[in-house]
């Protein structure tokens, strides 16, 4: 056989080889491909689950409010609430210490409570709140009362839920 040839047959032998690799690294990117979607369709399906748990949560909060739920404020309210309101958001947002204990469970990994923005307060009246409370991991829900108006840290947890919280104990259950 001429060394030509011997070269070409080597050459095209290497060509299958490299094409047999390619093919076979396809099919393994394929395959992780495949696994990342189930992967993410699982986390899709958690945060759904978390999500619906988190709307349940929040359904029942409004329930809780009774007859509040729907009622409008008067003029002479409103006026009143908007300083009230900057007094208790500001004091709620700079409260960590006093969070942790209206929250009433741990934070998770060593974090703290917190109320990352005033969009996570909602005043229903002058002295009721629904506060969102989270550690950057779990998510707490609050309806608290003010008890004394003259005393904005006089706080009174009226109701309590987390749609994490909830879902952790179901977790460990299985």
């Amino acid at each position: 056989m001429k060394k030509s040839s011997v070269i070409f047959l080597l050459l095209v032998f290497l060509i299958i080889v490299t094409e047999i690799m390619l093919l076979l690294s396809i099919s393994k990117l394929k395959q992780n491909v495949a696994e990342l979607e189930s992967s993410l369709m699982v986390t899709r399906f958690e945060m759904e689950r978390i999500k619906k748990r988190s709307d349940e949560f929040t359904s029942r909060f409004l329930d809780a409010l009774g007859p509040w739920k729907g009622r409008s404020l008067t003029e002479d309210e409103q006026n009143k609430l908007s300083l009230f309101a900057r007094t208790v958001q500001g004091t709620l947002l700079s409260s960590q210490n006093e969070l942790a204990s209206l929250v009433n469970v741990k934070p998770t990994l060593g974090g703290s409570w917190g109320i990352h923005s005033s969009e996570n307060i909602i005043f229903i009246t002058q002295d009721l709140l629904f506060v969102t409370v989270e550690d950057g991991h779990m998510m707490v829900k609050l309806l608290l009362r003010i008890e004394d108006p003259k005393n904005v840290r006089s706080w009174k947890v009226l109701a309590r839920f987390s749609p994490d919280i909830e879902a952790m104990k179901e977790a460990t259950k299985k």
